[in-house]
């Protein structure tokens, strides 16, 4: 709880900056937001041959239960879904850059807290088809959430030292993966983002203590993916009697 209002206390600090962020970003994708079309994947996805291992196959497990259990009829509402996708993406920006502003030297400037933000949630429009795919674009807003939570109790560990910190965040990696396989990226970046302050600070460092830290960051990765694998390991073995045209790609 303690950590909530420490969060609430960084967007306050910052509503500024967030808010200006946040209208540049509906506005880059406004577009996508207002036209809407169904991708040849969509189209895939809502027929009945592929709509009962469509997201098994493609080893996202997690958001095939999502979906089993709040939206079992597989309809979806799309400008509200992207909307709320847009929302979703925003909040996770927000999470990333207030764990980050933990271990910097300084408080961070409005405008750097704007230029993370905008250049988060903007970036995979620019580079990749992300907000292509009305059907999916939900749950990956809301998976990226769940990351950025296991990050901040990542570095919360790297203050407290306490195992159930450690534990909720090997969760919440687990979950997110399942939803989306490149989210497991995220943490990777985070952490290493986390070194990259560390070596820039004025001050004494605590090489050991660092390197501890990191080691067990590496140890978190490797339990949560592993599980995924496993878990679907065993679906596509035991669940799936068939492959869709993904065919058996790891990495979505």
């Amino acid at each position: 709880m303690n950590e909530v209002k420490k969060y609430w206390k960084f967007i306050i600090t910052y509503k500024l900056p967030l808010l200006v962020s946040l209208f540049c970003i509906i506005l880059c994708f406004f577009t996508m937001i207002t036209n809407y079309t169904l991708s040849i994947d969509e189209e895939i996805w809502i027929t009945k041959s592929a709509s009962i291992s469509a997201w098994l196959s493609q080893s996202r497990f997690g958001l095939y239960i999502f979906n089993q259990l709040f939206n079992p009829s597989g309809t979806f509402i799309p400008i509200l879904w992207d909307v709320l996708a847009i929302i979703f993406w925003f909040v996770s920006s927000t999470v990333f850059v207030y764990s980050i502003s933990k271990f910097h030297k300084k408080s961070p400037t409005a405008f750097s807290i704007f230029s993370f933000t905008s250049v988060f949630c903007t970036l995979p429009f620019v580079l990749g088809d992300w907000m292509s795919f009305s059907m999916f674009n939900f749950q990956q807003g809301l998976a990226l959430l769940v990351m950025a939570i296991a990050v901040n109790y990542s570095y919360i560990y790297f203050e407290t030292k306490k195992i159930s910190h450690l534990v909720c965040s090997t969760i919440l990696i687990y979950i997110s993966t399942s939803f989306y396989q490149a989210h497991i990226v995220f943490y990777v970046c985070s952490i290493a983002i986390y070194l990259f302050l560390m070596i820039i600070k004025e001050e004494v460092l605590d090489i050991k203590e660092i390197y501890k830290n990191i080691l067990v960051s590496i140890v978190v990765f490797t339990i949560a993916f592993f599980s995924y694998y496993i878990t679907d390991l065993f679906i596509r073995n035991f669940i799936l009697n068939q492959y869709n045209y993904h065919g058996t790609y790891l990495i979505g």
